[in-house]
């Protein structure tokens, strides 16, 4: 079949391809699945025997490296030529003639040849169980080196296929390769809970089901006098939406546990944990700092992310590669575990407002991008983790968490591939309402700040549950107590960039709400207005933008300075799944970088700043009078959808812009 007949192992750009060619392929290739197939089969056992396969060491711990040796593979695989699609990058992939190729899967997996498919966010190669990773190879003998994540599988193999990814087969099976942590405490992650600054709580994940599972505490190294018991659960295949998450994208998931630490010392203190039971073993201590009570006169730093991923270290293929997402995290994690440093700013070196280490995190949606590929989930949480485990980790669900058709979401979309919101919220339980994870829209309160935490892939039309929660929330907080109001979802009101082709075909420069991702805008905006919300922040869109305080599409200025004008809008969708450039064609025009003016010309006036490279936010937050945001880069002097190895500076602040009040503005004038 050639090129035409190969499924792209790059998602989005397979799904760019016309249906009409896409069922021409499927139907096609279906019609000779049955004779291909059965070919497949019996020359599967004739060439078994011949080719060899190993892995060394034979037991390894979690993020540790395994050598995978091949020999005596005969020269007929090695020509058995197949057009693949070999990424670097999401939506960075080229076509490569490739036969042989290396899969790592759970022991035991199902690895039964299955044909192309057509479900959406689905990839090949086409077997029962997809491989968690693979790497294709280009000889007859050698070996090559795959990274082991923290997982939940007790053993892993690996398996040598010839023929490429859409009629693979099977010549080689290496020996199991055991964790010696299989079943040990897995992926910590804390949350803020109900009950205010005294309260925490902590979640993990382990292969073993044990009702004695525990968070031990206390404030020194080492001792730990308080305890409390965890609930546990988990989910099955049944409870999946559909294909690829019902399907070859799934694994078995691991068991969930949450528990609350309660009466904790005053804000502040060093808080020293450990979780686990006695026949799961216990994690390695980790520690929190005490969230800070309400105060308008607190002081605080908030890092702030979106629209990540996970990277795979070892350079193999998988299901949307990530390959810069890994960047933004370790970055972001600086300023968590940094109880002093340097922040640069343009142009100039100076000690960062807030030096002390930030004390929260917020996920602004689109999470691990597994889409119905469980095995992505492991790999994500182990890289978060440096995160998750010493700062409340707050999220929120995106379009790839949530959206499927008939679920309940209000888009009804594929984009989860099938996982419709449930492994994400069990590995995330947040402090909603009623414990109802689904709704997924919630408020807390640290420092200076409310923040209100929305579910944009669930209607906020006015009078929806969402926006009288939203309506009921604002209307009670006391601003003297927490002065600011920031307000985060996953789909943005406001961005410039998704239409940039349309408008540059009608030379307007005209945008007002993004009605694609949320008719009910108006409704939303009237109350952020309303209540006097400072900041929104939002993903979905691959960029980093700031707006002036805005209102109906139109800048708002203050009544005087230190007054309040209206929100400002961010959106830091840049995390690490890929880039949405502010370019029509070659033209673009990116703060950061040489601005082609056809372009500029065609953005809105709201839009003060933009920037498409890969990173991250944070916000610093003195007081009653000063909220400013930060933006950061991973990587400074690079051409566009490279890799990172020509990078002139890392992990640096490209802009802030300071949000300010007068420090009396919440206090009642009492003059008569």
């Amino acid at each position: 079949f050639g090129s035409h007949c190969s499924f792209t192992s790059d998602d989005r750009a397979h799904r760019l391809r016309p249906m009409s060619m896409r069922l021409c392929l499927f139907f096609g290739l279906a019609a000779l699945s049955s004779v291909l197939l059965l070919a497949i089969f019996l020359r599967t056992h004739s060439a078994a025997g011949s080719a060899k396969l190993s892995a060394s060491p034979a037991k390894a711990k979690a993020r540790s490296w395994v050598t995978v040796s091949f020999s005596d593979v005969p020269q007929e695989e090695l020509r058995r030529r197949s057009v693949e699609f070999l990424c670097t990058q999401d939506s960075v992939c080229k076509e490569e003639a490739v036969s042989l190729w290396i899969g790592m899967f759970p022991k035991g997996a199902d690895r039964t040849p299955i044909g192309p498919q057509i479900w959406e966010a689905a990839n090949p190669p086409w077997l029962a169980t997809s491989p968690i990773k693979w790497k294709p190879v280009a000889a007859t003998s050698g070996e090559v080196s795959f990274f082991l994540e923290s997982m939940h599988f007790p053993e892993v193999e690996f398996v040598l296929f010839s023929n490429g990814t859409t009629f693979p087969i099977e010549i080689a099976v290496s020996n199991a390769v055991a964790f010696a942590d299989a079943q040990g405490p897995k992926h910590l992650r804390l949350a803020r809970a109900t009950g205010g600054a005294s309260t925490m709580q902590v979640s993990w994940s382990s292969s073993l089901r044990d009702e004695t599972a525990t968070v031990r505490w206390g404030t020194e190294p080492g001792s730990y006098p308080h305890s409390a018991s965890a609930n546990a659960s988990t989910y099955t295949k049944g409870d999946m939406c559909g294909p690829p998450a019902s399907t070859h994208g799934w694994t078995d998931a691991p068991w969930f546990y949450s528990a609350t630490m309660v009466s904790l010392p005053p804000p502040g203190t060093h808080v020293y944990y450990s979780v686990g039971s006695g026949a799961m073993g216990w994690s390695d201590e980790r520690w929190f700092r005490v969230p800070q009570a309400t105060s308008g006169e607190a002081t605080m730093k908030v890092v702030v992310v979106a629209d990540v991923g996970e990277t795979s270290v070892d350079g193999a293929q998988y299901h949307w590669m990530e390959p810069f997402a890994v960047n933004t995290t370790t970055f972001a994690s600086l300023h968590v575990h940094s109880k002093q440093r340097k922040e640069l700013r343009v142009g100039r070196e100076t000690k960062a407002r807030g030096a002390e280490a930030a004390e929260l995190v917020l996920h602004i949606g689109d999470l691990s991008y597994a889409t119905g590929y469980a095995s992505k989930w492991d790999a994500f949480m182990s890289q978060i983790e440096v995160l998750t485990a010493t700062a409340p980790y707050m999220t929120v669900q995106g379009n790839h968490e949530r959206d499927w058709p008939n679920s309940g979401d209000d888009f009804g979309g594929r984009d989860s591939g099938g996982e419709c919101g449930i492994p994400t919220q069990e590995r995330f339980p947040m402090p909603v309402p009623d414990g109802d994870q689904d709704a997924g829209w919630y408020s807390f309160d640290q420092g200076p700040v409310h923040f209100v935490m929305m579910n944009t892939e669930m209607s906020a039309s006015r009078g929806s549950p969402q926006w009288q929660f939203f309506q009921k929330d604002l209307a009670a907080v006391d601003r003297k107590v927490t002065p600011w109001i920031v307000f985060s979802g996953h789909r943005p009101m406001y961005t410039s960039s998704p239409d940039l082709g349309k408008r540059a075909a009608t030379n307007s420069s005209h945008v007002g709400f993004n009605l694609v991702d949320g008719r009910w805008w108006g409704d939303v905006e009237h109350l952020l207005v309303e209540y006097k919300v400072d900041l929104c922040l939002w993903g979905h869109i691959h960029n980093a933008e700031l707006t002036c305080p805005l209102a109906g599409g139109r800048c708002v200025q203050p009544p005087a300075p230190g007054e309040y004008d209206a929100p400002v809008h961010a959106v830091i969708g840049n995390g690490g799944q890929s880039l949405s450039r502010f370019c029509v064609g070659k033209c673009c025009c990116s703060s950061v970088d040489p601005k082609c003016e056809a372009t500029c010309l065609l953005m809105p006036h709201w839009s003060k700043w933009r920037m498409d490279r890969f990173g991250y936010a944070t916000l610093v937050v003195e007081g009653s009078s000063n909220l400013t945001i930060n933006f950061y880069a991973d990587c400074v002097g690079e051409a566009f959808g490279k890799t990172m190895r020509t990078c002139t500076e890392y992990n640096k602040l490209m802009y802030s812009h300071t949000l300010s009040r007068r420090p009396d503005l919440w206090v009642p004038d009492m003059t008569v």
